[in-house]
């Protein structure tokens, strides 16, 4: 994300990424399905089912092959691991925000740790 024009916050837990989120309002949010604490499902379940959050757009990045269960939840798109860097670049691209290309993105990373 840091060499894609983004500023990352990567919470520890779930639990702090959601409180991350409602202070920082990042420009996209990529996340993880398997989490130590809190599955990637009940982050996303809990960021859009809160109105200021809702309208954050999540990219799963994940090795869970669950595209479709994705997308009902509210994902805006959906990765499998490993991840092209090219096709990240995409996905994130229809999420920038401004017309400053030079200003870094704020986003929030989710990860379980199997990057």
């Amino acid at each position: 994300l840091d060499k894609m024009g983004y500023h990352p916050e990567r919470p520890s837990t779930g639990p702090e990424g959601l409180r991350l989120a409602g202070e920082l309002r990042p420009d996209v949010i990529t996340l993880d399905v398997v989490m130590p604490d809190m599955s990637g499902w009940d982050v996303l379940h809990q960021l859009k089912k809160e109105p200021a959050l809702a309208s954050i757009p999540v990219i799963m990045m994940t090795v869970v092959d669950q595209e479709a269960l994705a997308f009902a939840v509210g994902a805006s798109n959906y990765l499998i691991k490993p991840i092209d860097r090219e096709q990240l670049a995409i996905a994130l691209d229809k999420y920038r925000v401004g017309t400053d290309q030079q200003e870094p993105g704020a986003a929030l990373a989710f990860s379980g740790g199997n990057h």
